[in-house]
């Protein structure tokens, strides 16, 4: 069987770990949770490839990102906490506005993803500053809430990842899963027509 790889940052596995239990009783699995994960990088590289020259987002990437919120009803929607922004959501397949400790995981996932993002872009442009130090200010507040390892060492003047954000966690999406660029343009042209 064909699939497509993709590589995401370690800590996706620490927050797992952390989470496996809640999730087992949500009847998420590991697959559908790498999945999301990726769902939700790829939605932020796609957000910000306009604002970011050089942000790595192919024809591919936004095929699979289609294909996956399809295939695994991710959707995008309001953060829950009336600020306005869209986050993506749909991590469990049973719960309709996933309240609860299911949102929580939402909110991680997806502050850790734009920080992903913007972390080496943020000096760009003060917007994008703005939205990186948003993101980190709600992830370090997840990531103690959940209890995970610190996200910084400091090092006097210079700030580095935590070793457990190094490395990466393959996540397969198989063949079945994945729509042609030009399969994709189709499904949104006859989802504009309807």
């Amino acid at each position: 069987m064909k699939h497509s790889s993709y590589n995401l940052p370690n800590f996706i596995n620490v927050i797992y770990r952390k989470v496996e239990n809640n999730l087992r009783a949500e009847t998420i699995d590991l697959a559908r949770f790498n999945q999301y994960c990726l769902a939700v990088l790829l939605y932020y590289l796609k957000h910000y490839r306009d604002s970011i020259v050089g942000l790595p987002f192919s024809q591919n990437d936004d095929a699979t990102f289609q294909h996956l919120c399809k295939a695994c009803h991710f959707r995008v929607a309001d953060d829950g906490e009336g600020l306005e922004r869209k986050l993506l959501v749909g991590l469990s397949p049973e719960l309709f506005g996933d309240a609860g400790l299911v949102s929580r995981i939402q909110l991680l996932v997806n502050h850790f993803a734009q920080y992903e993002v913007l972390k080496d872009h943020s000096h760009n442009s003060d917007l994008l500053r703005g939205e990186y130090d948003t993101a980190c200010i709600h992830l370090e507040s997840l990531r103690k809430e959940f209890r995970l390892s610190a996200r910084f060492k400091y090092n006097k003047s210079k700030r580095k990842d935590n070793p457990f954000f190094k490395g990466g966690v393959e996540v397969n999406i198989p063949e079945e899963m994945i729509m042609p660029p030009s399969e994709v343009a189709g499904t949104e042209a006859a989802e504009t027509q309807s």
